[in-house]
């Protein structure tokens, strides 16, 4: 081997390295994001709400848990099979039959759909 086709060699490993050191640099960039993004993707789960704009929740009075003891429209009693669910629009307590409709609420900055009993979303689609 002579000493030109070392020289090249050495050039050739030399843009190797180069270009190595800006793919880790490009990786730990990426790896940097990812958990950024993680985090952020968990804290949004956490709150479960999207809140948009900044806007702050002011709920509807979501009735006591302990005082219900029967579905709020068809009456039916709760028990440990037959449980209990908050509208989110009204804030009563309904059965799963009778809150198995979603759709967004706005108002209380839900801008995904979420769990509404038949009475709001009856309101909602006239």
């Amino acid at each position: 081997m002579d000493q030109n086709q070392i020289d090249n060699m050495d050039e050739i490993d030399d843009k190797i390295l180069d270009i190595y050191d800006r793919i880790e640099t490009s990786l730990n960039n990426l790896r940097i994001e990812i958990r950024n993004l993680t985090n952020e993707l968990i804290r949004a789960k956490k709150s479960n709400r999207n809140i948009k704009n900044n806007d702050t929740k002011i709920l509807p009075p979501w009735d006591k848990n302990n005082l219900k003891k029967k579905c709020t429209i068809c009456d039916k009693d709760f028990n440990i099979f037959y449980r209990k669910h908050h509208c989110r629009a009204c804030g009563n307590i309904v059965c799963h039959t009778c809150s198995k409709h979603k759709y967004p609420v706005p108002k209380f900055a839900y801008y995904k759909p979420v769990r509404v009993c038949m009475g709001c979303f009856m309101q909602q689609n006239l």
